[in-house]
């Protein structure tokens, strides 16, 4: 089986997409792993064969508006701005990432893409190849973990409403997808 691993972000984010290409590679299976060029080599160490998503989304993170937006110091002013910036900036550079998974999705024709939420062409590929896109998030806590609320939520409401924390996070996340599909 010929399976794409698509993932957009930092490190982190591509991590559990080389130990899920280990994994697959290890039992046959034909594993290509996208991501931001600065990331290349972490496929490549691993033996897995790599597509370029290109330099420019790390170059956006890694930049002065990049940092002063994700949370480096300053006023709530200065990363409102950045914040701005980056939105001009992004436009560009998703139009650049959803052109290159689509041009690596239409020339390698996989049987299955694995791809973080970040990433974007799979969700429009999967209308017209039900069933063959798997979205994996490295955010933790998408499961239910005794005694923790859902990381969005910072309290301790107690093991039963913990509990239902993680079902209205994950009929949230459902739900927009259900939309994103339908728009």
């Amino acid at each position: 089986m010929k399976i794409i691993l698509i993932s957009i972000g930092t490190r982190g984010d591509m991590e559990p997409f080389l130990a899920i290409g280990n994994f697959l590679s290890e039992r046959g299976h034909t594993v290509i792993c996208s991501y931001p060029e600065q990331f290349r080599h972490l496929a490549e160490n691993a033996g897995l064969e790599f597509f370029s998503l290109g330099t420019e989304f790390i170059e956006m993170l890694e930049s002065d508006d990049g940092k002063a937006a994700l949370g480096g110091s300053g006023s709530g002013f200065k990363k409102f701005i950045a914040n701005v910036r980056l939105g001009f900036k992004q436009t560009d550079i998703n139009k650049a990432l959803v052109k290159r998974q689509f041009e690596l999705i239409e020339r390698e024709k996989p049987d299955r893409i694995i791809y973080n939420g970040r990433v974007v062409y799979p969700l429009l590929w999967e209308m017209k190849h039900p069933g063959q896109t798997i979205m994996l998030s490295p955010v933790p806590y998408m499961h239910y973990v005794k005694g923790h609320t859902h990381v969005a939520f910072s309290s301790n409401f107690g093991e039963y409403l913990n509990k239902l924390t993680f079902a209205f996070v994950n009929f949230g996340m459902i739900t927009i997808s259900k939309l994103q599909r339908s728009g």
